[in-house]
């Protein structure tokens, strides 16, 4: 019996002695990795979640839906999710169990296009977006859909005319059509705001396919594009571009620890 439980005792040793060895020799610590979940694939969220796990070191845990993201954050599946501003309400952040940890450093900046013939438009515009800016009206058009409401742009008269905008409905909570039909989200507030404080009527011509936004432009079919596009440097040498007049952000968060 004594023979038996020292044999133990020494195999228990030797595997100690192993497992040390495989540490110290290889220098190899297995640890379980920080996985990052993010939802609708090839998605602008997506793309941030991709950069932020990049940076990190982190795993990205990719899912079909954005609900089934923050589900395996709650359900310990995964440490965290990355939501884009647009998404992240407080009517969200209140129905699930989720504090925000950080933004990550990829954003997208929004502005108009004009075309190139069009500076005094372009001027004009970039004017109204700063006075906006200054005196709060882009804050409180993002505070409003934060929490879930309705943003009411005060009546204006137009007498400088109109001003027709050529836009494509597709992103949803920024620029979409709501359960009647109707446009809706946050860039038709700013659109809006834009053109009250132009004293411009907007006229929407609806363009089915984003990708012919800028072809119609160029046919002269509209006097700007506002349609939640991304300011880039190509475009900018084809086109004139606004001052950016609206930002998504993409924030990291994680299971609420109380």
């Amino acid at each position: 019996m004594l023979k038996r439980v020292i044999a133990v005792v020494c195999i228990l040793v030797l595997l100690a002695c192993f497992s040390s060895c495989d540490s110290a020799e290889t220098g190899v610590v297995v640890t379980t990795p920080i996985k990052v979940a993010v939802g609708i694939p090839d998605s602008p969220q997506f793309y941030a979640a991709q950069d932020y796990t990049t940076e990190k070191g982190y795993e990205l845990v990719k899912n079909e839906t954005m609900e089934s993201a923050i589900v395996s954050v709650e359900n310990g599946k995964a440490d965290f999710v990355v939501i884009s501003s647009a998404d992240a309400t407080n009517k969200l952040l209140e129905s699930t169990s989720l504090e925000w940890v950080e933004n990550t450093s990829y954003k997208i900046d929004y502005c108009a296009y004009f075309n190139k013939s069009n500076e005094s438009l372009k001027k004009t515009f970039d004017d109204a977006i700063n006075e906006l800016k200054k005196v709060g009206t882009f804050d409180a058009i993002n505070n409003a859909y934060a929490k879930g409401e309705n943003y009411q742009v005060k009546p204006t008269s137009y007498k400088n005319g109109t001003l027709r905008i050529l836009c494509s409905p597709v992103f949803d909570k920024l620029l979409c059509f709501d359960e009647k039909g109707n446009l809706a989200g946050k860039e038709i507030s700013v659109i809006n705001e834009i053109c009250a404080q132009l004293s411009m009527k907007p006229e929407i011509i609806i363009v089915t396919e984003f990708d012919e936004l800028l072809y119609k432009l160029d046919m002269g079919e509209g006097d700007v594009v506002i349609s939640a596009m991304e300011f880039t440097e190509e475009r900018k040498e084809m086109y004139l571009c606004s001052d950016t007049y609206m930002q998504t952000t993409f924030g990291v968060y994680k299971r609420k620890t109380s």
